[in-house]
């Protein structure tokens, strides 16, 4: 489909509601969760499902969250995860950086140095997906943790101090969907500038 605006401002082409949200959902939890595997492991209930109302629908999902790990010189790190109708589960958030044995691909890493139970400020990553189907789609969050305990919702402690130093965040995982609105550029011609959609 082509947008024409022409030399009067008079835009033609424009397909009625496009960049709309059309619905949200959203997981909100207020516990702190330690994980201790060395590989990515499910976040239990950290995770949303949205039916697409169209194929052509874009989903906006994200994260927010603080973590931290409490063994000196080690790390700990989450990726995003989706399935359609319940299958074909992959990784959202890009893949690890190879070559890079600690380069995790995922929405957030944290790591101790120096007796420092380091750990994150409540911080957000989020993502355009375009699943290309109107069945339920599932997102979930994965933890690793290299040695030692990740924990998620806590902003780290000092290792002389108790649990009551933590600083306390709520973790959020949401999705948006969103009615296809993407344009690119295509050519200019007189007293008119053409777009085409694609969508």
């Amino acid at each position: 489909m082509a947008v024409v605006i022409n030399g009067n401002g008079t835009v033609t082409g424009v397909t009625s509601g496009v960049g709309e949200v059309l619905q949200i959902q959203s997981t909100i939890l207020d516990a702190i969760t330690s994980f201790t595997s060395s590989s990515y492991t499910d976040f239990t209930n950290l995770n949303v499902s949205i039916t697409p109302s169209s194929t052509s629908s874009k989903i906006w999902v994200g994260v927010e969250m603080c973590l931290s790990n409490t063994t000196n010189g080690n790390y700990g790190s989450a990726r995003l995860r989706r399935t359609i109708g319940g299958s074909n589960e992959v990784t959202v958030n890009g893949p690890d950086k190879t070559g890079y044995s600690n380069a995790k691909g995922g929405l957030y890493g944290v790591y101790s140095y120096n007796s420092w139970y380091f750990g994150s400020p409540k911080i957000c990553s989020s993502f355009f997906d375009a699943p290309n189907t109107t069945s339920v789609c599932n997102y979930k969050v994965q933890i690793l943790s290299h040695t030692g305990t990740t924990r998620v919702g806590a902003n780290g402690y000092y290792t002389n101090r108790d649990n009551t130093a933590d600083v306390f965040l709520n973790t959020i995982i949401y999705a948006w969907e969103v009615r296809s609105a993407c344009v690119s550029y295509t050519h200019l011609r007189a007293h008119e500038t053409v777009l085409d959609l694609v969508c």
